[in-house]
């Protein structure tokens, strides 16, 4: 690996900070907000302005039913780590409107995307960026693959990429507590919205906001 990748890499792990669990006791309060109006895209996006004063990181993740060009996006969920908000953003009630309708400030969450101000997140981000593109034509940009980083960053064989699971399992990130919860959390979260267990991607009323 050349030397400058390798230190981008290493910027982008210390940035992380994966190496760093967080201590049970100081488990964060996080603030989960539908948004599925347009009225909560415009506040949502006041919220998400206010990133270039602060960290301009945000965690992004995409669900939906055949998530691609051939499918469709559902939900999109934006985490902040400055303000440890959620949103969660019901992309099958809103449709374009969630990524044209303009913020305060002239920002939409299409620009968001497409620009280079915030970086973006995600884990494997292939699907994500065919569905962006294809149904909505808007081109991800300015965002890193945490699944790349990892098997960048990975010692030993390198021949396939790790789910996000085995990526929890195998670095370690969470305390043992911390990862029955998350474990927990995803299997009830996969009956809620996976056809194949009962659930629905498409279906209102099933997530709640508030506190986490």
């Amino acid at each position: 690996m050349s030397s400058p990748a390798a230190s981008v890499i290493g910027e982008e792990l210390r940035r992380l900070d994966l190496n760093t669990p967080q201590p049970q006791g100081d488990k964060e309060t996080t603030r989960v907000t539908i948004v599925d109006t347009e009225d909560q895209i415009v506040s949502m996006l006041e919220a998400l302005a206010s990133l270039e004063s602060f960290s301009n990181n945000i965690f992004v993740d995409m669900e939906g039913v055949n998530l691609s060009r051939y499918g469709s996006i559902s939900l999109m969920q934006i985490y902040v780590p400055e303000s440890t908000d959620i949103f969660i953003v019901d992309i099958h009630t809103l449709g374009t409107q969630a990524f044209d309708i303009t913020g305060p400030q002239g920002n939409t969450l299409g620009n968001l995307l497409e620009g280079i101000e915030v970086t973006k997140y995600l884990f494997d981000a292939r699907n994500d960026a065919d569905a962006l593109y294809a149904l909505f034509n808007i081109r991800l940009a300015h965002f890193i693959d945490v699944q790349l980083l990892e098997l960048a960053s990975r010692t030993g064989p390198k021949h396939v990429v790790r789910g996000l699971a085995a990526c929890i399992e195998q670095e370690q990130v969470l305390t043992e507590a911390a990862t029955r919860e998350w474990k927990q959390i995803k299997e009830e979260g996969a009956k809620l919205f996976n056809p194949k267990l009962g659930g629905s991607y498409e279906r209102k009323g099933k997530i709640k906001e508030g506190e986490g």
